[in-house]
């Protein structure tokens, strides 16, 4: 009778154990999800810490995809902007004014940075989930404009993989 006690008791430390471990596991992909958000601007000129210029209503954050389709989004004097992934359509434009920094922190399987519009930067760009700095063959897919004045390197139309 004893060790069936042992035995029982066993089986009821294994299933409590996964099931904990899958509540865990539950919970860690639910939080993920929730805490990674795609935000669209909804065209315009405005500052990108203004949440009524993105769809959905809110600034986004460092976990956050951002799709500029239309308008221009400024990152104004002192700010700082991190996202995860970024892409400017044809028909948006970014520009990072001086003294204020966007940092993409995607990762390695990410472009970070993808433009088809026209990106002008004042400040300073960095793609940190890459090899650092601005990652150009790792972070950055330009098919558009990409202006960096504090440097004065111009790149029109190229690409970088």
């Amino acid at each position: 009778m004893n060790a069936e006690y042992c035995i029982v008791y066993l089986k009821t430390c294994i299933m409590k154990t996964l099931t904990h471990t899958f509540q865990i596991l539950f919970f860690l992909i639910l939080s993920n999800t929730i805490l990674c958000q795609d935000y669209t601007w909804i065209g315009g000129n405005g500052l990108w810490n203004d949440p009524q210029m993105w769809s959905p209503n809110g600034v986004p954050q460092m976990n956050d995809d951002v799709f500029i389709a239309k308008g221009t989004v400024h990152i104004d004097n002192g700010y700082l902007a991190e996202v995860k992934f970024i892409e400017i359509h044809s028909t948006g434009e970014l520009k990072v004014l001086s003294n204020a920094r966007l940092e993409v922190v995607g990762n390695i399987n990410d472009p970070g940075i993808l433009n088809y519009g026209i990106v002008e930067v004042f400040g300073k760009v960095k793609s940190k989930g890459h090899s650092g700095g601005l990652s150009i063959g790792i972070g950055f897919r330009n098919f558009g404009e990409f202006h960096i004045y504090s440097e004065g390197i111009y790149l029109r139309n190229g690409c970088s993989e």
